[in-house]
């Protein structure tokens, strides 16, 4: 994938400098860089004086305090509510005077991210049906009076009791089917000028359609991941999910966007009609079943297939990026992929 910028920004003596504001107890003995992700990540082994463990030190590149303060705030309620596996938040610092901010410590979990694991059909499926099952359970954290991204309560202009386990919604709105065609239609201006152009007209009616028939059912604003894809995950040497990461995207949506999102990351390039992808699918619902229960109307296809659209939007702008590093070959396969789905959905 394409840098964000450089991967390296901070000094030795400022990394220090952050961990001793909030951990003055700590040394920190080993600093290495992270190159992954757009905002600034270092790996940490520290001492605490009942010996070394491994930390992470995030800091914010980009995005504004309340979007990037979602992530700490989120891992904390999922932490301590359900047993999905996620680092432990040790500190945040909101704003600091002389200091880069703002910036969490969390631990380090062990693993490798998903998305580079040499993972089999088999394994892709357990992956899938760990999915279900953790999304499930953080389905039921919480319900909230409106759509949109969550962020930490005290950074929203909002009533107070429309806040939930410390977070509520930014911007909120109660109709889920203009929210969702707002995200899902965002793409499209970028696809103008790709090699995707000429089915960008065809897409937007699509999506109109996709709008229509999600307006047509109830929806309730539930605490979703919002991106749960295998670079947000860690597994372990057997391929199970060792750490799901990623938690700024927290979002108030529909449980059904969630699922859909999941199967469309979970699922790489297997065609709509790819008997491995139904494989998934049914795991993924299959674990969803254990933690919480999945309400499948008459038209929970249709949206769902909405949903996949819009996913696949997303990736088809992000290609370029993604697929940066990679030769004419790779890059047109998966563009060829792309547009076979697409064409699939239409």
């Amino acid at each position: 994938m394409a840098g964000y910028g450089p991967p390296d920004p901070l000094s030795r003596e400022t990394i220090r400098a952050m961990v001793d504001a909030v951990r003055p107890e700590w040394t920190v003995r080993v600093i290495e860089p992270c190159e992954r992700g757009s905002d600034v990540l270092y790996y940490l082994t520290v001492g605490t004086g009942d010996g070394s463990r491994e930390a992470v030190l995030k800091y914010c590149r980009f995005a504004d305090a309340g979007s990037f303060l979602t992530e700490p705030r989120a891992l904390s309620v999922v932490a301590s509510e359900t047993s999905v596996p996620v680092p432990v938040v040790d500190a945040v610092v909101d704003d600091h005077p002389d200091l880069p901010a703002p910036y969490f410590l969390m631990s380090r979990r062990e693993g490798v991210p998903a998305s580079e694991a040499a993972l089999d059909d088999e394994g892709t499926v357990d992956l899938a049906r760990d999915a279900g099952r953790y999304l499930g359970a953080v389905h039921r954290l919480a319900t909230f009076d409106g759509f949109g991204r969550l962020e930490p309560a005290d950074c929203v202009d909002c009533d107070p009791g429309a806040a939930r386990e410390g977070l509520a919604v930014a911007d909120p709105t109660d109709a889920w089917a203009e929210r969702f065609h707002a995200l899902a239609t965002a793409p499209l201006d970028c696809l103008d000028d790709s090699r995707f152009s000429d089915l960008v007209p065809a897409i937007r009616r699509s999506l109109a359609r996709a709008r229509d028939r999600v307006a047509d059912a109830d929806h309730r604003a539930v605490f979703c991941h919002g991106d749960y894809r295998p670079g947000n995950l860690l597994v372990d040497d057997e391929g199970h999910t060792a750490a799901v990461l990623g938690w700024r995207t927290a979002t108030a949506a529909p449980a059904e966007y969630d699922l859909a999102r999941a199967e469309e990351h979970l699922s790489g390039d297997r065609g709509l009609d790819d008997g491995r992808r139904e494989r998934l699918r049914e795991a993924l619902y299959e674990g969803y079943e254990r933690t919480n229960r999945l309400d499948r109307d008459a038209g929970f296809d249709a949206r769902r297939r909405g949903y996949l659209l819009a996913a696949r939007v997303e990736a088809m702008r992000w290609l370029p990026y993604r697929l940066g590093d990679a030769d004419a070959a790779r890059r047109n396969a998966a563009a060829a992929d792309h547009r076979a789905f697409v064409e699939a959905l239409r």
